[in-house]
């Protein structure tokens, strides 16, 4: 009797478990993709949405980070979170707009120091508020793009381009469209 109890809440502690993990791993349910228009639309209530070009399938969300996989048939990833700026580790600093940008990209470029990985900063729009960067990492160039868009409250907008598909320049520009364009 006790090997049977024993078994049934060895059964149940692991289905409890694994039923956990797969709520973590599950994507946000606001990605959305436009038939018509080809784009897929990822929004992150209420802080803001990005319009991404092409068809883009849900992949994992990761809640500390807050980062949204997205996946292409082509292999290519992109990661992309968008939030409150207080949501970030430096955000009971009151930072604003560009300044907010900066910080961020000065904790990125430490972190991928102490990985050994260098980055390269290619954008930094004082005006529009992002900065734009590549860093050669699990043996590919990736592209980051951080910015924020002020409205009620500063939103960032963050992504992470990983692809072998594009050239550099089309790269770059791609991120920079999703930003520029992004609500």
């Amino acid at each position: 009797m006790n090997k049977i109890a024993g078994i049934l809440m060895i059964g149940m502690l692991w289905l409890a478990g694994s039923s956990c993990h797969r709520k973590i791993m599950q994507p946000k349910k606001d990605i959305v993709y436009n038939e018509s228009a080809q784009t897929t639309t990822y929004t992150e209530a209420p802080y803001g949405s990005l319009v991404i070009p092409g068809r883009w399938e849900a992949g994992k969300y990761t809640k500390g980070s807050g980062h949204q996989y997205l996946y292409r048939a082509d292999t290519s990833t992109l990661v992309a979170a968008i939030g409150s700026c207080r949501s970030l580790p430096f955000g009971k600093q009151q930072l604003q707009g560009y300044a907010v940008v900066e910080r961020y990209y000065e904790l990125e470029k430490k972190y991928q120091d102490m990985q050994g990985q260098s980055t390269k900063l290619i954008v930094a729009d004082s005006a529009k508020k992002y900065m734009l960067w590549k860093a050669h990492i699990d043996g590919i160039d990736q592209y980051f793009l951080f910015g924020v868009k002020d409205g009620d409250e500063c939103a960032y907008r963050y992504l992470n381009l990983k692809t072998r598909k594009m050239t550099a320049d089309v790269s770059i520009q791609y991120l920079r469209d999703i930003f520029l364009d992004s609500k």
